[in-house]
């Protein structure tokens, strides 16, 4: 998923809480290695990483939560997190 659209939903589901402020980071990742030996390309990996992390505010209070896993149900799921632990700050 694009991170505007991944962002896009965070500010939607975000908006429909009570908390009095939030921020959302997003944090992308990749790296390329190529090993050679004599010429010869040996080996090739590429890894891509993708992470979003909120913060957020209620009555003075705190909480923050994060997650590598950027489908629907655990963005769902980061929004409900980051409100509970607001709370229990």
């Amino acid at each position: 998923m694009e991170p505007e659209k991944i962002i896009d939903q965070l500010r939607t589901r975000l908006d429909g809480t009570s908390l009095d402020a939030y921020e959302i980071c997003m944090i992308s990742e990749s790296r390329l290695a190529v090993e050679a030996r004599g010429g010869e390309i040996e080996s090739f990996s590429r890894v891509m990483e993708n992470g979003v992390a909120l913060r957020a505010v209620k009555d003075h209070r705190m909480g923050t939560a994060s997650s590598t896993d950027l489908s629907e149900d655990a963005l769902q799921r980061l929004v409900v997190s980051v409100a509970a632990n607001v709370e229990e700050a």
